[in-house]
């Protein structure tokens, strides 16, 4: 199932020909570095005559080295896998880190090379997110809140569903 709904975002995405790119960084569970891929496009329904502007979540892809070359090569094999031509990329949008969005050797100058198209926009959720944080960090009440809040998730997500079933064996639904 996965995989027929892959293709028909892949699809649809195509049949818009033009697309933007978004990839963003982040450890899973098991702390392994891997990136998001999403992917912005125009849908045009000629039928309805309605434009949509669209972000298709693709899927996450592992990342051995956390560099800009390494994360360049990782998005390149992608999008040959997804058949998705360079050429018609339009955007690239990731968060505000130097490797990322560095204009010297950053992920969006290696791209800006292979494609002078695939414009580079700064994330802004990213930069709302870096000053929701630094704002938080300002008011101790905010930073013990926020505090017990970060162990709390620490606390049950280290825990075990066979451990968490014994704790609270009614109304658990996991």
């Amino acid at each position: 199932m996965a995989s027929t709904i892959h293709k028909n975002l892949l699809d649809s995405i195509k049949k818009a020909k033009y697309y933007g790119l978004l990839f963003d960084s982040t450890p899973d569970q098991a702390h392994r570095e891997q990136i998001s891929e999403v992917v912005r496009f125009v849908d045009i329904d000629f039928e309805r005559k309605t434009v949509c502007v669209r972000e298709s979540f693709l899927g996450f892809l592992h990342i051995r080295q956390k560099d800009a070359a390494s994360f360049v090569e990782v998005i390149m094999q992608q999008l040959e896998k997804d058949q998705m031509k360079i050429e018609d990329c339009r955007s690239q949008c990731y968060d505000n880190a130097a490797m990322m969005a560095g204009h010297r050797s950053g992920v969006q100058q290696r791209i800006n090379e292979k494609n002078k198209l695939a414009v580079f926009v700064n994330c802004d959720n990213h930069s709302l997110n870096l000053v929701g944080v630094q704002a938080a960090r300002q008011d101790i009440e905010m930073v013990s809140f926020f505090g017990v809040i970060d162990s709390l998730y620490s606390f049950f997500s280290s825990l075990a569903v066979g451990e968490i079933k014994r704790c609270c064996p009614t109304g658990f639904k996991g």
